[in-house]
């Protein structure tokens, strides 16, 4: 298991202090960590997916599958005539959120 974050990412601290480190390979830039992952949960903001996801999209792993803990990224999807890349399965674990 791996945790990629974005450049500048406030969560790096949390993950180092939950025992991920670059030295081992388990922390690293987000796209290069979801390049080299056959599982890629995206655990970010619904802008941050928004923007970003064509950069993630375009560097999965062949047959990789896509985890979602939201329903936004589809939403975003259909509302733009877009779609997840073939050949990618997803997974989706949404759980219904007041607020």
């Amino acid at each position: 298991m791996a945790v990629g974050l974005r450049p500048g990412s406030r969560s790096a601290a949390d993950a180092r202090a939950h025992g991920f480190t670059e030295e081992d390979g388990t922390l690293g830039d987000w796209l290069a960590v979801t390049a080299e992952s056959d599982l890629v949960i995206l655990l970010i903001a619904d802008a941050a997916l928004a923007a970003h996801h064509p950069e993630i999209f375009a560097v999965l792993k062949p047959g990789a599958v896509i985890g979602l803990s939201h329903g936004f990224l589809l939403g975003h999807l259909r509302e733009t005539g877009a779609q997840f890349p073939q050949g990618h399965g997803v997974i989706a674990v949404v759980p219904q959120g007041d607020g």
